[in-house]
């Protein structure tokens, strides 16, 4: 059985994919893919929005109900979320990524999804991410909407693209680039005070080769609280499931604390406080429902 969660990879692929393979990926004929977000933004010119919107209608109409993954639709702007609201067969989405989210644009996206139950991940990829007053705008417009939000996600790419530059192919992780500083900055402020959960910037090279680089930012990323890694190539799918794999530690820490009766406890040689560690111990194990430990995979859990 596919377990889908917000911390699950999740598959981009551009709306103007053959339709064959866009309902592969919604229908969950691939066993990996537990979430996928089928775009009309970045990853499609601006002269094929029609294209992808036919495609749409014609994905939505042979899209399946329950098949064990979330279908999201990237909407380029407010427009486009408008047409793709008037597709018969729309509630079958999940709900929409919002690109180049800012205070004011989220209104207007919010305001057409009033009434339905289609949630939003706006992305956090505005050029204005790097000032501190307006990241605190933003902070308090997504606050406003929380209800609404399943997630915000971390558009490193864009965030780069400002900066004239790209992530390097060897040896360093976007955490060694000028972003990496902001990406703390975004986990502190939107995790540490708006409480939302926060995803992994897209890794953009998918080739074999590297693979250990990947590993390596993914590692990062863990240590940080990131999940909901964007994957632009199924291959990574696996790659990065396997390392969200909760340690047989960390688990026996965290069913520890969510069971203890006393403010303190100790196992595997380190403390854990219960009014300190709760939503750490939250995270591991919704980590491992998804996921599984390092002992078995997620689909025999029970938890």
């Amino acid at each position: 059985m596919t377990v889908s969660s917000v911390f699950s990879p999740t598959l981009y692929t551009p709306a103007t994919t053959p339709v064959s393979k866009q309902l592969a990926l919604v229908n969950g004929w691939h066993a990996d893919v537990r979430r996928v977000v089928l775009c009309t933004e970045d990853a499609i010119a601006e002269t094929d929005i029609p294209l992808a919107i036919d495609n749409l209608r014609v994905v939505l109409a042979g899209a399946e109900r329950d098949t064990g993954t979330t279908t999201y639709v990237r909407a380029r702007n407010v427009d486009v979320l408008r047409q793709i609201l008037d597709v018969p067969g729309v509630e079958k989405l999940r709900g929409f990524v919002i690109p180049k989210a800012d205070p004011e644009s989220l209104s207007h996206y919010i305001d057409l999804l009033q009434g339905t139950d289609f949630t939003v991940m706006p992305i956090l990829e505005s050029h204005r991410m790097f000032d501190w007053s307006y990241r605190t705008a933003l902070l308090h417009a997504t606050l406003a909407y929380s209800s609404h939000i399943e997630c915000l996600r971390i558009g490193g790419n864009d965030l780069l693209g400002y900066l004239g530059i790209r992530r390097p192919t060897a040896r360093f992780t976007i955490y060694d680039t000028p972003i990496g500083g902001l990406i703390g900055e975004i986990i502190r402020e939107f995790r540490g005070v708006g409480g939302f959960t926060v995803t992994a910037p897209v890794f953009e090279c998918y080739g074999p080769a590297y693979d250990d680089l990947l590993r390596a930012e993914v590692s990062r990323h863990i240590m940080n609280g990131l999940f909901g890694q964007t994957v632009i190539h199924p291959r990574h799918l696996r790659l990065i499931e396997d390392m969200y794999r909760v340690s047989s530690d960390d688990l026996e820490s965290a069913l520890s604390l969510k069971g203890a009766t006393t403010a303190i406890t100790g196992l595997n040689d380190r403390m854990d406080e219960h009014t300190t560690h709760w939503r750490w111990a939250d995270t591991v194990l919704e980590r491992y429902r998804v996921f599984g430990d390092d002992q078995q995979p997620a689909a025999v859990v029970g938890l």
